[in-house]
């Protein structure tokens, strides 16, 4: 017996019915715009699992806005990024257009990865759908899955500047919420009518609402924010964000501008640093230190009292793979508050000589993440609290630039002296003597900063790599 099987060509060919249970399909990867001129054009000659790679590129016109999956479990992204690859609506109120609809109950396997929407406007009037959501609307049940994405420069006349969330349960992972505009509430994003949606590891800035909510305003989702950055918003009630019956864990809701910063009730907030104070488990009202928030950057300052402040377990577990700047995660011991986790990505190579005393090695780091004035300490290890200190290789103050490479070489004499890392500068040392005939093992630290919080706590971000010297 045999089945006909449709191909994207409108064509069809004839199977054995065992060859085609037996063999699973294979997902396409169908090319913006080297196969297809427009993304929507891919979108509809997509079938479930496929994926639409688009290519660096701005986009604008009919097909490359007003996007809809139809329902699809596809994924839609960027080939090289949210930053390469740009969805430009060229919406007003007069003629609007907005990034991308869901509408048609998309489940968690309908995937739009990577790519910046931007000038999206809705038309004008107050509560129906056609209001709400500038960039992004999500309504009738659905639960699309959106990530690594920049939602910029958007408008509502209602509800949502950048996102509305109506009766649906999206997960948004990693994306940038930033410079779009509500004429109600939700600067950034609304969400309403129940649903529960999710969004981690997002930063919502620099929002403005013209009642409620700048940066969030949630009436009745169930929203779960976590790992969310929420900063620099503006609106009269609700500054930085309005929830009712929302979660607020391992969060920053600071420097918002209007009203309150958090207001609403019946929330849940736990492990978050929320200006002005609000009960909960281990919540601050602590200066979050932002790198430069005047130019809108809300990335951490590496003596930031936020570091080390989270809880691993949140209701939005499974964290994301890799924070807002796209670092992974799932290396990190202590997660921080908020959508960035401060690390500096290092690589420490050595050779060490065993030719007698002293004992010699080279040691070089690379820091990929630029920003304050650091104390740089190079110590050994030998299994001793505490590190070792090199003659010459503690206490220099550098300027961390990005992918600065800083390279060392440095001379162990037969008996060392221990380090207490606990002030911005080498403390008191002690004798430690090593016998010369033992194999030691040795640590090489590189501590871009050691510092004092608030509370008389010491933390300190770095990495180590291990020698064993016989």
């Amino acid at each position: 017996m045999q089945a006909s099987l449709p191909l994207r060509s409108g064509l069809r060919i004839a199977l054995p019915l065992t060859l085609l249970f037996a063999t699973p399909t294979l997902a396409d990867t169908l090319h913006v715009p080297a196969e297809y001129s427009t993304i929507q054009a891919a979108i509809d000659a997509a079938v479930p699992g496929d994926i639409v790679l688009i290519a660096d590129g701005v986009y604008t016109g009919p097909g490359n806005r007003d996007l809809d999956f139809a329902g699809k479990a596809i994924t839609v992204k960027s080939a090289h990024g949210p930053e390469n690859c740009i969805i430009d609506c060229e919406g007003t109120f007069e003629e609007p257009y907005r990034g991308v609809i869901f509408d048609d109950g998309e489940t968690r396997a309908a995937i739009l990865d990577g790519v910046t929407i931007t000038g999206g406007a809705t038309e004008v009037g107050a509560v129906l759908p056609q209001f709400n959501g500038g960039a992004i609307q999500i309504l009738n049940d659905s639960s699309p899955t959106i990530r690594h994405c920049i939602l910029r420069g958007n408008q509502a006349a209602c509800w949502g500047g950048a996102l509305s969330i109506n009766h649906s349960s999206p997960r948004i992972e990693n994306t940038l919420i930033t410079e779009n505009s509500s004429g109600d509430d939700g600067g950034g994003v609304f969400a309403w009518n129940g649903g529960e949606p999710v969004l981690v590891g997002v930063m919502i800035t620099d929002n403005v609402a013209a009642s409620i909510g700048g940066g969030v305003c949630d009436f009745g989702s169930s929203l779960v924010l976590v790992h969310v950055t929420i900063a620099g918003n503006t609106a009269p009630f609700g500054a930085g964000a309005y929830l009712f019956g929302s979660t607020l864990g391992n969060s920053i809701v600071w420097g918002n501008h209007g009203g309150v910063a958090l207001e609403g009730s019946s929330n849940d907030v736990y492990y978050s640093d929320v200006e002005g104070g609000v009960p909960g488990v281990a919540n601050v009202d602590l200066d979050p230190s932002f790198r430069d928030p005047v130019n809108g950057d809300y990335r951490l300052r590496f003596d930031s009292p936020c570091i080390d402040r989270g809880i691993s377990q949140t209701s939005a577990d499974p964290l994301p793979a890799f924070d807002i700047d796209r670092r992974d995660n799932r290396t990190i011991g202590f997660l921080d508050m908020g959508a960035d986790e401060v690390s500096i990505d290092l690589s420490l190579e050595g050779t060490p000589e065993a030719g007698g005393a002293p004992i010699h090695f080279a040691a070089s780091a690379t820091v990929t993440q630029a920003g304050d004035r650091a104390e740089v300490f190079l110590a050994l290890g030998d299994g001793l609290a505490g590190g070792l200190p090199v003659p010459g290789g503690g206490g220099r103050t550098l300027d961390l630039d990005a992918d600065s490479l800083f390279s060392f070489w440095l001379s162990l004499p037969p008996v060392l002296r221990r380090i207490d890392l606990t002030g911005p500068s080498p403390a008191a040392t002690v004798p430690v003597a090593i016998p010369a005939s033992a194999p030691v093992g040795v640590e090489v630290f590189f501590a871009p900063i050691v510092w004092e919080l608030p509370e008389g706590t010491v933390s300190s971000v770095g990495a180590t790599q291990s020698f064993l010297i016989q």
